[in-house]
């Protein structure tokens, strides 16, 4: 009698393991199903990644075709699957791809301690760089209470696409918010030279409204239209002071660097000129004008508004660039 109630309840207890085993299982594939999708992906990105291969269809072994020869081509992606909890593919005319193909990353990144107005524009932060491998979207800067508020940012990083995301620290939380969005604190760097002031004042009035324009700023007309490159622009906000350095229609980096007296970069002083060598486009190949605490006022496409604005020697961007040279042209 006791063998049999013992076997009865061996097997009770054999069927309720079954039975949460199964229940463990049906859930898991619950979770793992409700993770999963494939659904419309209406958007155009370019490929940076060419180690990826093209598959008939998301998750599959084998592959159709290489993206070797794809590298910064555009492409419009038309569905979006994730496979599972870490595997991600999108759709493009040439079959489904990791969507890390379209991936940026950062080229580099610059400690530095400012702060910076955030505009009045609501925007995404993100927990590192947007389109970067692993980003996604925090908050946004309205939910945040951030519009119009100023913020200590403690870094700028740079994705390969030249675009620049800075870095702050809110309530514990970093966040990355992309340069457009911030304007630094400026007042505080006012001089009491009256010409330079007035040069600088001359050339804020372009920020943010001024895209780069090479060899734009020789003509009247090109300046009626805020058409400068870096080399037109800080001549011709000296020429607002009063200051006439060389030639309108003549101005360069090369006939600029001549210009004032030397002065050693160690001393640079507001209202300096200084300038930049490129692995790509050579020597002297841009200037800026220097407003202090690292803080310089130029016209750039590399520049965080694409063209006249303001940018950090503390950014590696520009102080791997930075040769050296200043020129002083106001005593």
């Amino acid at each position: 009698m006791k063998l049999k109630y013992k076997n009865n309840l061996l097997m009770i207890l054999s069927l309720m393991v079954i039975t949460i085993g199964i229940s463990i299982k049906f859930n898991c594939l619950n979770i793992n199903a409700s993770n999963t999708y494939n659904k419309p992906y209406h958007t155009n990105k370019v490929l940076y990644h060419t180690k990826y291969n093209y598959y008939r269809q998301p998750n599959q072994n084998k592959w159709v075709g290489s993206a070797k020869h794809d590298y910064k081509k555009r492409f419009k992606l038309t569905r979006i699957a994730k496979t599972s909890p870490k595997v991600t593919y999108v759709k493009t005319k040439k079959g489904w791809i990791d969507h890390n193909a379209f991936a940026q990353w950062v080229t580099g990144f610059g400690h530095m301690n400012y702060s910076m107005q955030v505009s009045n524009h609501n925007t995404e932060v993100y927990n590192q760089p947007r389109n970067t491998k692993g980003y996604h979207k925090l908050a946004t800067t309205e939910s945040l209470g951030l519009l119009n508020k100023w913020i200590t940012v403690n870094g700028r990083a740079e994705t390969n696409t030249k675009k620049g995301y800075y870095r702050f620290n809110y309530d514990g939380q970093n966040y990355y918010i992309a340069g457009k969005y911030l304007k630094f604190k400026l007042n505080e760097l006012i001089g009491n030279n009256h010409k330079i002031e007035k040069a600088f004042e001359a050339g804020y009035k372009f920020y943010g409204k001024s895209p780069y324009a090479w060899g734009g700023g020789r003509t009247l007309a090109s300046i009626k239209a805020h058409h400068f490159d870096c080399s037109s622009f800080v001549h011709y906000i000296y020429s607002k002071a009063g200051i006439h350095l060389g030639s309108m229609s003549g101005a360069t980096t090369f006939s600029l660097r001549n210009m004032g007296k030397p002065v050693n970069y160690k001393h640079m002083k507001r209202g300096d000129i200084f300038f930049f060598d490129d692995k790509s486009e050579g020597k002297f190949c841009h200037v800026g004008f220097y407003l202090g605490n690292g803080l310089f006022m130029h016209d750039s496409p590399s520049a965080d508004t694409g063209g006249v604005g303001i940018s950090s020697l503390k950014d590696p961007h520009w102080s791997s660039r930075f040769n050296h040279t200043v020129r002083r042209i106001v005593y």
